[in-house]
């Protein structure tokens, strides 16, 4: 009695397979998230001088600044190419957890790994918060900072730009299908300035913080 049965249900078991099988295919392979950025200094012809991460995120527990730093291996010295700041402060709503983790020279190139590393860490919290990103470094002088800027954008295949340029600096800020998706409508902004040397960039997900 159980043949039968069986045999009844392998087609419909083939069925089940084939149809998982093209949802598997037309699937969207996943983009290389947070660590596309390097596309857009590559796109620019530029030379990565710094990275810098940053988390600002109110907090229940006070102590939760101590076990990150454990996490993360973070002692009492730093490595000369990094610098390092945890501290959970005072806020107007309660405590506040605020990190930056700077890189420069060869450690700024694994700026992707330190990344992974702070999430990993914030995720053991159970903190599943943001962390923004800026790179900075150098690029040879373009016609103008708006050009510069452009050729940034166009590694990451932004949209939706929104410009802005001054006398001898410009900014344009945008979406991009190859970052993750941040608390405002664009995700990316690229700002240049120019200056003697070569154009100094700035490249941050969601915005850049530095003055430019």
């Amino acid at each position: 009695m159980r043949r039968p049965v069986l045999l009844a249900a392998f087609p419909l078991l083939l069925v089940y397979v084939a149809l998982a099988a093209v949802r598997t295919q037309s699937a969207p392979a996943p983009g290389p998230g947070i660590a596309a950025l390097d596309r857009a200094v590559a796109a620019a012809g530029g030379h990565l001088e710094e990275a810098a991460l940053f988390v600002t995120e109110p907090v229940a527990d006070p102590d939760v600044g101590q076990r990150l730093a454990a996490r993360l291996g973070w002692g009492e010295g730093e490595p000369p190419s990094e610098r390092r700041r945890l501290a959970v402060e005072g806020g107007i709503g309660g405590p506040v957890l605020s990190v930056e983790w700077r890189l420069t020279g060869e450690a700024a190139a694994g700026w992707a790994d330190r990344y992974a590393a702070l999430k990993g860490a914030l995720a053991a919290e159970g903190m599943w918060v943001p962390v923004q990103v800026e790179l900075s470094g150098r690029a040879a002088g373009a016609d103008d900072p708006l050009t510069l800027a452009g050729a940034a954008l166009d590694g990451l295949a932004a949209r939706a730009r929104q410009p802005w340029a001054g006398d001898r600096a410009a900014s344009i800020a945008g979406w991009s299908p190859l970052l993750p998706p941040g608390p405002y409508e664009v995700n990316v902004q690229v700002a240049v300035r120019q200056q003697p040397g070569g154009d100094r960039f700035w490249i941050g997900w969601p915005l850049v913080r530095s003055d430019y």
